[in-house]
Formats: C-alpha cells, sequence, structure tokens
C-alpha cells in the first residue's frame, strides 16, 4: 500500500492487481473478498517499503 494505490501479485507474480486508491492513514486493515466459492488464501505476506522519496 503507498499513499495512491494497493498492489496485489498472486501464483508466484503470475497475476497483478492495481488498484488507485488514498488509504486513511488510521485505516491499516486490509481484506480479501472472494468472487468466488472455491478462492482460498493459502498464505500471505506483506512488506513494509521504503519511500520512493527519500523521507
Amino acid at each position: 500500500m503507498d499513499r495512491g494505490s494497493i498492489e496485489v501479485f498472486t501464483n508466484d507474480g503470475v497475476t497483478a492487481m492495481s488498484i488507485a486508491a488514498i488509504p486513511d492513514e488510521k485505516n491499516t486493515k486490509l481484506q480479501f473478498i472472494p468472487v468466488t466459492d472455491d478462492t482460498t488464501i493459502d498464505s500471505a505476506q506483506v512488506y513494509r517499503l521504503k519511500s520512493a522519496w527519500g523521507k
């Protein structure tokens, strides 16, 4: 999640999704809602990235 987008990569990078968003700094939750009943999430990794702007 950055200041203007949320990016999700699945299946070792086979699928990528970018969502334009300006998240509220107080809202730190991320929720995945499956669109089909057979969708599963076996594991997830979240990485904190350093600022590209040098701040």
